[in-house]
C-alpha cells in the first residue's frame, strides 16, 4: 500500500508539473508571438523605408525642373516634361560668374571629416543638408560645418519619409525636432530645407504645396538640385562615374546646385570630391559657394502663395 502511495504521488507531482509547463507556456506563447511580430514589423517598415529612399533616390538622378502651381493645386506629375523642359534650359549662355553650389544630403556619418578636410584643403565652402544624430560625434560635426564657414542646413530628423510625410504636424514635428537639436549643439538657426525626395517626391501623403507653404511660414526657403551625382542610386559607383555625371551637368543651368551624399556607404563619393573641385574650378568663370540668402533658388515645385 505504500509503495502505490508513493507512486500515485509521483504520477501527482508529474501531472502538476505538466499543467504547470502548459500554463506557463500558454501565458508566454501570445507574449513571444507579440515579440517576433514587432520584430518582423520593424524590420518590413524599415525595408518599406528604404524601398521608398531607394526610388526617390532613382527620382533624384534626373535633372530637376521648375513648375509654379497655383495654390489650391497638388503636385503634378513631372515626368512627362522633364525633356522638354530641359532642353530649353541646355546651353544657356555663360555669364561672368557662373556660381556653383556643392551640397551633401543625409550627414553627418563616418566620412564627414573627410569630406571637411577635402573641402578645407581646396578652401571650397558647400552646403550640408543634414539628419538627426545625437551621439558626440556627429554634434562635433555639426559644430565643423559650422566653425569652417559651410552652411549647415535642414534635411529630416528621421529620414522616414512614412512619418514625415503623413501630414503637415509630423513633417513640423520632424524639422523642429532637428532644428531646436541644431540650434542646441551650435547656435545656429537654420534657414534653408532639402526635403527627403526633393519638393517632386511621390510618396507624401499631404501635398507638397501645404509642407511648402508651413516652410515659408516659419520664414525658411527650400533647396532643390539641378545637376545628381546619382551617387544614391548605386553605392558601389566609381568615382570616376559620379564626377561624369557631375560635370555632364554643368553649363546647362544659369546656376548649379550639385546633389551629393554623405552617408556611410558612400567612400567613393569622397574620392571623387578633390576631381569634382578641380575639374569645376579650371573652368572660367565658375565659382564655387555655399548656399545663403543671394543663391538663386532652384526648386522642382514652386506656388503661388
Amino acid at each position: 500500500m505504500e509503495v502505490n502511495e508513493q507512486s500515485r504521488r509521483k504520477r501527482v507531482a508529474r501531472l502538476k508539473k505538466i499543467i504547470i509547463f502548459l500554463v506557463v507556456f500558454f501565458l508566454l506563447l501570445p507574449l513571444v508571438i507579440c515579440f517576433i511580430l514587432g520584430i518582423r514589423i520593424r524590420e518590413l517598415s524599415n525595408r518599406i523605408d528604404e524601398l521608398t529612399a531607394l526610388l526617390n533616390a532613382r527620382l533624384e538622378s534626373n535633372p530637376a525642373i521648375t513648375r509654379t502651381l497655383p495654390e489650391d493645386e497638388t503636385e503634378a506629375p513631372l515626368e512627362e516634361e522633364t525633356s522638354e523642359e530641359t532642353e530649353e534650359t541646355e546651353d544657356v549662355p555663360q555669364t561672368t560668374q557662373h556660381k556653383v553650389y556643392l551640397t551633401f544630403d543625409d550627414g553627418p556619418s563616418v566620412y564627414t571629416d573627410e569630406i571637411l578636410d577635402v573641402l578645407k584643403e581646396y578652401d571650397v565652402k558647400a552646403t550640408f543638408f543634414v539628419v538627426g544624430k545625437e551621439d558626440d560625434v556627429s554634434k562635433a560635426a555639426y559644430k565643423r560645418i559650422v566653425d569652417e564657414g559651410h552652411t549647415l542646413a535642414i534635411h529630416s530628423y528621421s529620414h522616414k519619409y512614412g512619418e514625415i510625410y503623413n501630414s503637415v504636424d509630423d513633417y513640423a514635428y520632424d524639422l523642429e525636432k532637428l532644428e531646436s537639436l541644431l540650434y542646441e549643439v551650435t547656435g545656429t538657426q537654420c534657414k534653408y530645407v532639402r526635403f527627403p525626395g526633393g519638393s517632386s517626391n511621390k510618396v507624401s501623403k499631404v501635398p507638397m504645396s501645404d509642407i511648402i507653404k508651413y516652410i515659408h511660414a516659419q520664414g525658411m526657403e527650400y533647396f532643390d538640385w539641378n545637376i545628381s551625382a546619382s551617387d544614391a542610386v548605386n553605392t558601389a559607383l566609381a568615382p570616376e562615374a559620379i564626377l561624369a555625371n557631375v560635370t555632364n551637368g554643368i553649363g546647362k543651368y544659369e546656376t548649379d546646385v550639385i546633389l551629393l551624399h554623405d552617408t556611410g556607404n558612400r567612400k567613393s563619393t569622397v574620392d571623387a570630391l578633390p576631381m569634382i573641385i578641380e575639374n569645376i574650378r579650371a573652368r572660367e568663370g565658375y565659382e564655387l559657394l555655399p548656399i545663403d540668402e543671394n543663391t538663386e533658388l532652384v526648386q522642382h515645385l514652386k506656388i503661388e502663395e
